[in-house]
C-alpha cells in the first residue's frame, strides 16, 4: 500500500539534505497520469497518482520534466498536459510550468508552492505564471499542488 499524502509530506519536509526535492500532490477528486522524464533515469511512465496521494523524487542535473495529464499517454503526446521542468546546474535550481498542448487542469486549479531554509524559498506560482524560477539548490522542496488553492 502507498504512504497517503500526509505521510509522504512529513517524511519531506522533516529530513535534513541539501539535495531539493520534488513532491507531485494530488488533491483532485480523480487520479492524474504522471510521465516523468528524469536526467538520471530516462523516461518513466505513465502511471497513475489516485486521489489523496503524493509522489516524491530528488531534482539532480538539467532537462528534468513531470508531465501530468486526465489520461495516460506518452511525453509526445498531444493530450492536454502540464508540463513542469525543473532544473539543477551550478547550484542553482531552476523550474517553469507550461501547457503547450492545452490545459488538464481546466475549470479546476493547482499551485506550485516552495519550501526550504525560508518558507516560498524558490517563489511560487498560481496557475500556468510561463516564467523561470531559480534560487539555490540548497534542500529545496518544491511541491505541485494539484487541485488546491492552498499556497505556502
Amino acid at each position: 500500500m502507498a504512504p497517503n499524502l500526509l505521510t509522504l509530506l512529513v517524511l519531506v519536509t522533516g529530513a535534513v539534505a541539501t539535495v531539493s526535492d520534488q513532491v507531485i500532490a494530488n488533491y483532485c477528486s480523480g487520479p492524474k497520469y504522471i510521465t516523468l522524464n528524469l536526467n538520471a533515469t530516462g523516461i518513466n511512465g505513465p502511471f497513475i497518482l489516485p486521489s489523496g496521494q503524493a509522489y516524491v523524487y530528488n531534482i539532480t542535473g538539467t532537462g528534468n520534466s513531470a508531465t501530468i495529464a486526465n489520461e495516460a499517454a506518452n511525453v509526445g503526446g498531444e493530450v492536454p498536459r502540464l508540463d513542469l521542468g525543473t532544473s539543477t546546474d551550478n547550484a542553482i535550481l531552476y523550474w517553469a510550468v507550461n501547457n503547450l498542448t492545452g490545459d488538464p487542469f481546466a475549470g479546476s486549479s493547482f499551485n506550485i508552492t516552495s519550501s526550504g531554509i525560508t518558507p516560498n524559498v524558490c517563489q511560487s506560482a498560481i496557475g500556468y505564471d510561463k516564467q523561470v524560477h531559480a534560487c539555490t539548490d540548497n534542500g529545496v522542496t518544491l511541491t505541485l499542488n494539484m487541485c488546491s488553492t492552498n499556497v505556502q
